[in-house]
């Protein structure tokens, strides 16, 4: 989709469209396709800087949560994002999985539990950020957003190159056009293009790659992006070798509310009396 935040600059609202890059048929043949649309995620959003009045002379401005940029926390257990912190994006489209002949889909990235599709063209407007969203529209869960593609693809061109220039192209040469890979392959297929802009601020000049300016957060997108160069380039898997499985446990926000005293004494006073208690043990001994 084509749209960029900088027109809203000038104007409080304007229209997302398809940006027509003719990859449909490329990539619906290799079994994936990104759709016409953006991904609203009710969820996991990050926030944009607005100005929602004036204190006193200066203008109030307050981060309100931008459903059209959303993070991916993925859930795969996949080598490639196994563990991997969340990864940003900026007006995603969503994918599908398209049935494929010996092609194995993994979804990498996905958007949260709560999100929904935008059918182009979608009219962006900041007025939008007035009215608080409604959770009851966001039903739809994990809209795929990156996905992995393995196996041997077809060539989109199977069944339409006209059969003189196909034997012009045996008879100079020398090969005969293979409709099908004769060697498994990989791709990932990612539905924004912005997982790997560097943004850019005048006092600071390039950001790293994942950086959030607004909230000077900083994503794994340079992660993914190695990660995945490594993937689709290491005939070892080496990638796999070192991945490590780590489970990350919830805390029970009531019982830190309900035991939060009680846990930092336990976490700062008691170290201190145990110093001070085996220091006097050893000094008066």
């Amino acid at each position: 989709m084509q749209f960029t935040m900088d027109s809203l600059i000038q104007s409080s609202a304007g229209m997302a469209l398809d940006m027509g890059l003719n990859l449909d048929d490329m990539l619906f043949k290799y079994g994936v396709r990104i759709n016409p649309d953006l991904i609203e995620d009710y969820q996991q959003a990050n926030p944009i800087p607005v100005t929602v009045g004036m204190i006193g002379n200066n203008p109030d401005i307050r981060l309100i949560p931008w459903l059209y940029n959303p993070f991916s926390i993925s859930t795969s257990k996949h080598p490639l994002v196994n563990n991997l912190d969340a990864v940003m994006f900026m007006m995603a489209s969503s994918m599908d999985t398209i049935a494929a002949p010996g092609i194995t889909k993994t979804i990498l990235l996905h958007s949260s539990n709560r999100s929904r599709r935008m059918p182009a063209p979608v009219r962006i407007s900041m007025s939008s950020l007035k009215f608080a969203p409604q959770p009851e529209l966001y039903k739809e869960k994990q809209i795929p957003m990156a996905v992995l593609l393995e196996g041997r693809f077809s060539s989109i061109y199977a069944n339409r190159l006209d059969p003189n220039f196909i034997r012009v192209y045996q008879d100079s040469l020398k090969k005969t056009f293979l409709e099908t890979a004769e060697k498994a392959g990989k791709m990932i297929v990612v539905s924004d293009g912005d997982i790997v802009t560097n943004d850019f601020i005048q006092s600071r000049g390039p950001l790293e790659c994942g950086f959030y300016k607004y909230t000077e957060q900083q994503f794994a997108n340079k992660t993914f992006i190695l990660n995945a160069l490594e993937y689709l380039t290491d005939e070892y898997q080496i990638l796999e070798a070192r991945n490590k499985n780590l489970t990350l446990r919830l805390l029970d926000t009531t019982r830190i509310k309900k035991e939060k005293m009680r846990w930092q004494l336990l976490n700062t006073a008691l170290p201190v009396l145990l110093v001070i208690f085996f220091g006097s043990a050893w000094f008066f001994s």
